[in-house]
């Protein structure tokens, strides 16, 4: 009978670290998917970003040159 207990308790403990082990797998999948979300995110907005300083800094530059400065910057 001692045995059977034993071999209980090492069967129920064995379950129970299979439980936790699969949640924890199942947390550190969960947490990497946000991580990977959270960054596709923030590239597109450092994408669109750069994209809005391009075009204020390229109109910007043209729109205060005189033709002359333009003409001999760019000959």
């Amino acid at each position: 009978m001692l045995n059977f207990i034993n071999w209980f308790l090492i069967y129920v403990y064995s379950i129970m670290q299979l439980i936790l082990f699969w949640d924890a797998i199942g947390t550190k999948i969960d947490t990497l998917n946000v991580i990977i979300s959270t960054k596709k995110r923030v590239m597109n907005m450092m994408r669109f970003l750069e994209l809005i300083f391009i075009m204020f800094t390229i109109s910007n530059t043209f729109q205060g040159a005189d033709s002359m400065f333009l003409y001999i910057q760019y000959r």
